[in-house]
């Protein structure tokens, strides 16, 4: 059996309107999904790595969110994945 380690670096641009995550929104937020989302960083990772799974783009529905478009999110061109990486049982392939 081969052992592969691939490292991957990935980045998602998109833009937010922070006005959008109210201090109710963000409560409402904690109290239904997830207690420890305190910033909005915190929902664009969590978005970001939607994005990458292919479970959220432009104008998504998503759980907690909503309709992304309508709570302020958009996502900028094609998520960019490269691969940094990539070895064979410790050694470069």
């Amino acid at each position: 059996m081969a052992r592969y380690r691939v490292e991957m670096k990935s980045t998602v641009l998109m833009d937010i309107d922070e006005s959008k995550f109210t201090d109710e929104f963000m409560e409402q937020y904690r109290q239904l999904i997830d207690p420890g989302f305190s910033e909005v960083r915190d929902h664009a990772d969590l978005l970001a790595y939607l994005n990458l799974r292919e479970i959220a783009e432009n104008g998504s529905f998503i759980e907690g969110y909503g309709d992304l478009k309508q709570q302020g999110v958009e996502f900028v061109g094609l998520p960019e994945i490269k691969t940094e990486a990539v070895l064979r049982d410790g050694e470069p392939v």
